[in-house]
């Protein structure tokens, strides 16, 4: 892997967290909602906000933002890495225990 210059960003962010972008809407139902996401990430804007009225933002569009490191509940600073996927993989039941052939 080439590394990059480039911040790692939270899929789990607030619109309000400073250098927020949506990367994703989601659409579908409260049932079966499905995220349709964005060719480029766009900034978080009031104008953007307004759209997701009269509900909040975070209901309506995915958005990432620099990682708050320890900042952030899911941040666990004695193993410097973020636990959110960890967190998520033990609250989602399995799909499959094999993988699909090719």
């Amino acid at each position: 892997m080439k590394k990059t210059d480039q911040q790692t960003l939270c899929p789990s962010a607030q619109p309000d967290w400073q250098g927020a972008k949506v990367f994703g809407v989601v659409g579908g139902t409260p049932d079966a909602p499905e995220t349709a996401y964005l060719d480029s990430p766009a900034p978080v804007t009031e104008e953007l906000l307004e759209m997701a009225e009269p509900v909040s933002a975070d209901e309506v569009f995915r958005i990432a933002a620099p990682c708050a490191c320890s900042d952030c509940g899911h941040f666990d600073s004695e193993q410097s890495n973020c636990r959110l996927a960890q967190k998520i993989v033990r609250w989602v039941p399995m799909v499959s225990e094999s993988l699909p052939v090719c």
